[in-house]
């Protein structure tokens, strides 16, 4: 199977595409059987259909990979496509399924056209010109005059009679069906690109800088009427006179294609136009263009949503907003349908945040408008201290439900209020990027060489970073006033002393940074990276490898929506967040107790901890690790949680420790490894029992500094011996034993230490 990464992503259970669930590239080939029932192809081997008129469209997998660049059929029961490396495909269930036919050229298909149910033509690069006499079943190429000439587009008026237009102005023609071809050469040496057959007389041809031909009678003759401007690769007629050319831009002709007028209000860069009725069309394009008409061209609209997303915010599973080339919109079905707001009072609204369902705010040109009732109706709110244009603000960013920011190309603006008033801050140029860690401490980032700025008062006093050698930046970040990130040039920058010194860190590249939650941010651009611990570490999410995703917004660390361009939004979901690890330290505590001390961010089905050690010695190296503890976990949670454990009495020597972590299925997985030393004792010492008062044992620990000849031995009050817990000689290090007083009466017992440099008592009370 074929990764084609603009492909409609299938759920990971992790991400899932909502929209547009089609392949987001350029289409080049448009064909519909009626008006309702249509296909278009395109790059990458892009197929996709509609049975609803373009209210919707699904995709059609395959293989192919390569560039479908025309697709055509005579009544619908065959349609054939053909594109790239001599690729040419049928279908006889109206493409749902295709199958490859075999063309015997690696040349590239350009253009197809049927004259009748088992006849048509299928031209391409060096001089390709092949026939079918079958329905598409095979297909044999022509001779004609020209060798190795790229063969652009192919017009029959019927069986015998048709024209093909290629590279340097030629322009073949046949009266008998190809058996043989004349050669026109016309006007100058710039390709004609589209060429459509009229009349039996006339004829208009097409292609680079708009060069415009045109015939009158019947290909004898090639009149050069004008350069239009544009480069031209498709041609559509309603009827004898009406029609549209497409390519760089479209033009509109109603006189046969004598003279063409700009359609301002069509898209650029369009690929191929085709009309099902009289009334009714769609052509396809670049960015996911597919556009139709139901009133013979006159107007047009998007079948689908492909702006370049750059915003989003929900407020609850249903109902969420989009920015997209500055629109805005609103779904209340979780993302599957998308509804302009055409009554939006703003110009150009290029950011949005709310704070509940019915409350939020979106930034447009010079202003700031808020909703109280879900988008309804707007407010626009005062803005002190903005001379002359503004510009779209890009960015809004609240710290919580009273402050807030709002940033343009040139002004920094703060809300005190929730954003029923703002205030100026900062006005410079190239903006681009701002963040608070705090009330106090923020940043913004800007582009070109411009320097950044920083605050450590809200605001209201900025200071430029003269000194930063960093330029060309893109986002900022930071945790708190110290550690923090800047995106910028294609890479990621850390600070960890609030901005005095940066460094790079490897394989991040530039993007745009999500709000954090916990621990979990993701870094956005041409490639997306997550971190679960607020950017100490940063992994490539792989499932949006090159998905064009902009921004992404977490509700929560484990839910949000990423949007992108050509219509992209994607839901991220995961239910099974890993046991997220944030700490894991050691300490000694007298002397040669160890505490183990561990923090989690995340858990998910988390049974407990398993505590492993392991003494660096040649011995136990060759051992397999210990376990000397278990801490139960918190089953699931998306809160911190906070773990310790004690190990007591370690003799010297350096030690490891790892946690084993086991969900409640069994499964386990290893924390990193940590290290440390404990140190030999400097000194004889004898410790107090514990617990004391005891019933019925206690332990009695002591010390030595040095190998030594040891007695401990307990007495009662008269001074009669009860028991001699140790009489050997021990080495140097940390020591417990236990003492056992079930057959003894309640009362005072003294224990005692010897050796050859110490003696020492001390008195334990059993108490029954």
């Amino acid at each position: 199977e074929i990764k084609r990464s603009l492909f409609p992503l299938e759920s990971t259970g992790v991400w899932t595409e909502l929209h547009p669930k089609v392949p987001r590239t350029n289409y080049w080939g448009v064909y519909f059987v009626n008006n309702d029932t249509g296909i278009a192809t395109g790059e990458k081997g892009a197929i996709i259909k509609t049975t609803n008129g373009g209210s919707s469209w699904y995709n059609i997998e395959t293989s192919y990979n390569k560039t479908i660049r025309t697709i055509g059929s005579y009544n619908g029961e065959k349609i054939i496509a053909a594109g790239d490396g001599g690729l040419i495909i049928i279908s006889t269930d109206y493409g749902e399924t295709w199958e490859t036919i075999q063309s015997g050229t690696d040349k590239n298909f350009w253009n197809i056209q049927f004259i009748t149910e088992q006849i048509g033509w299928l031209v391409g690069m060096g001089s390709s010109a092949f026939k079918t006499t079958d329905g598409g079943n095979t297909w044999i190429n022509q001779q004609t005059p020209l060798s190795g000439y790229p063969y652009w587009d192919v017009s029959f008026l019927d069986t015998s009679f048709g024209y093909i237009c290629t590279n340097l102005g030629g322009i073949l023609r046949t009266t008998n069906g190809g058996l043989s071809w004349d050669v026109t050469q016309v006007g100058d040496n710039y390709g004609l690109f589209s060429i459509y057959s009229i009349t039996r007389m006339k004829a208009v041809a097409l292609g680079f800088a708009g060069k415009h031909v045109y015939t009158s009678d019947g290909g004898e003759s090639w009149q050069f009427i004008t350069y239009l401007g544009d480069t031209f690769i498709g041609i559509a007629f309603l009827d004898s006179l009406n029609g549209f050319a497409v390519g760089t831009n479209c033009f509109e002709t109603t006189d046969g294609g004598f003279s063409w007028t700009w359609r301002t209000d069509m898209k650029q860069a369009v690929r191929d136009i085709a009309f099902s009725s009289e009334n009714v069309g769609y052509y396809v394009g670049d960015a996911l263009v597919l556009e139709k008409t139901t009133s013979s061209g006159q107007s047009w609209y998007r079948t689908i949503i492909n702006d370049n997303f750059t915003d989003v915010f929900f407020t609850d599973e249903n109902n969420g907003w989009f920015i997209g080339n500055q629109r805005l919109y609103h779904t209340t079905d979780g993302g599957i349908t998308l509804i302009q707001l055409t009554d939006f009072p703003g110009l150009l609204p290029s950011s949005v945040y709310f704070f509940d369902k019915f409350v939020g705010v979106v930034g447009a040109q010079h202003k700031i408008y808020k909703t109280y009732d879900g988008g309804l109706s707007w407010q626009e709110k005062n803005i002190t201290g903005i001379s002359g244009n503004a510009g779209e603000f890009i960015r809004l960013f609240f710290i919580n439900d009273d402050i807030g920011w709002a940033i343009s190309y040139g002004y920094v603006i703060k809300t005190s209020d929730g954003g029923e008033n703002w205030f100026v801050k900062l006005n410079v140029n190239g903006i681009n990027g701002i963040h608070f860690s705090d009330s106090l401490n923020g940043w913004v980032t800007r582009g070109g060489l411009y320097k950044p700025f920083k605050t450590y008062d809200g605001g209201e006093n900025w200071i430029e970073q003269i000194n930063l050698t960093l330029n060309f930046m893109w986002d900022v970040f930071f945790n708190d006033s110290l550690d923090g990130f800047i995106s910028r040039n294609n890479e990621l920058n850390n600070t960890t002393d609030g901005g005095i010194t940066w460094s790079v860190i490897p394989g991040v590249t530039v993007g745009r940074f999500s709000n954090k939650i916990q621990g979990f941010i993701f870094l956005a651009g041409g490639r997306t990276f997550h971190s679960t611990n607020a950017g100490k570490n940063w992994y490539e999410v792989t499932d949006l490898f090159n998905r064009e995703v902009n921004f992404i917004r977490l509700s929560n660390i484990n839910d949000g929506y990423a949007v992108g361009s050509r219509g992209l939004i994607i839901k991220y979901y995961d239910e099974n967040i890993p046991i997220e690890l944030i700490s894991f330290n050691a300490t000694i505590q007298n002397e040669n107790n160890l505490i183990l001390e561990w923090s989690t961010a995340t858990e998910t089905n988390n049974r407990g901890f398993e505590i492993e050690r392991l003494k660096d010695s040649k011995i136990e190296k060759l051992q397999n690790w210990k376990k000397v503890g278990f801490v139960s976990g918190h089953g699931t949670t998306t809160e911190a949680q906070f773990y310790s454990f004690t190990d007591k009495s370690l003799q010297p020597g350096k030690y490891e420790y790892r946690l084993k972590q086991v969900d409640y299925d069994g499964t386990y997985e290893y924390s990193n490894t940590i290290s440390i030393e404990v140190k030999s004792p400097t000194k004889f010492k004898l410790n107090q029992n514990y617990p004391n008062p005891f019933n019925p044992d206690t332990k009695i620990e002591f010390q030595l500094p040095e190998d030594s000849s040891t007695r401990l031995t307990v007495y009662n009050v008269l001074g009669e011996r009860i028991v001699e817990l140790v009489n050997e000689k021990l080495n140097a290090g940390y020591y417990e034993f236990e003492f056992h007083g079930q057959q003894l009466p309640s009362g005072i017992y003294i224990y005692t230490l010897n050796t050859e440099k110490y003696n020492e008592s001390r008195k334990m009370i059993l108490l029954k």
